[in-house]
């Protein structure tokens, strides 16, 4: 069984289109993107993820679990969190998006209030924002999620800054819990029929 090491690897260009491929396999799944991506084909998800990919790349950083990419993680400083449409022209975001259609642009609508939530949560503070995270199925349950969230946290506490992140699924909430995140609130949206969770996690915390 192939297990995590210690040393991350940053996403690079020619890395993009497997790291997309990687996050639909990972959130297939999940009930968020189960519905903002339905009816979608696999190309049209993969450009779909390509757009987070460039953003972070651009403004931040992208992760991978090693040159094999089992996995990726995406975060950024707090001031780039909101992806405005001028910021993903100049990250190549927007041409990603497009290539997936607009029918998921629309059904990403409800999902704004989760910039008004963070601005409330973390009125006046700087922070790591974490914008996308995920492991592909084969490679679940091996230690490659620890691993991209303990190099976070080790750049949260060099830096003296808290994470920030949002999550669908009960599963990952309570593995975040388990490293030290704290639940700040548990989120109902319009059409979306199940709970989302938005968790913050200090310095030192654990």
């Amino acid at each position: 069984m192939t297990t995590a090491n210690n040393k991350l690897y940053e996403i690079t260009k020619t890395d993009i289109k497997k790291a997309g491929e990687v996050l639909v396999t990972a959130f297939e799944y999940d009930p968020v993107w189960e519905q903002i991506l339905k009816g979608c084909s696999f190309a049209k998800r993969c450009a779909w993820f390509e757009s987070p990919i460039r953003y972070c790349m651009k403004y931040g950083h992208v992760m991978a679990t090693s040159t094999d990419i089992e996995g990726v993680i995406g975060w950024l400083p707090c001031i780039y969190s909101e992806m405005t449409y001028k910021r993903m022209l100049k990250s190549g975001a927007s041409r990603s998006g497009h290539k997936a259609g607009f029918s998921p642009m629309f059904r990403m609508l409800p999902l704004r209030v989760f910039g008004e939530h963070r601005n409330k949560h973390m009125k006046g503070l700087s922070y790591i924002y974490v914008m996308i995270v995920g492991v592909s199925p084969e490679h679940q349950g091996q230690g490659f999620g620890g691993k991209l969230l303990k190099q976070l946290i080790n750049e949260s506490q060099q830096s003296n800054l808290p994470i920030y992140l949002e999550t669908s699924t009960k599963n990952n909430k309570d593995m975040y819990n388990h490293l030290g995140f704290k639940t700040l609130d548990e989120v109902h949206l319009p059409k979306f029929d199940f709970p989302q969770w938005e968790l913050v996690r200090e310095p030192n915390s654990m």
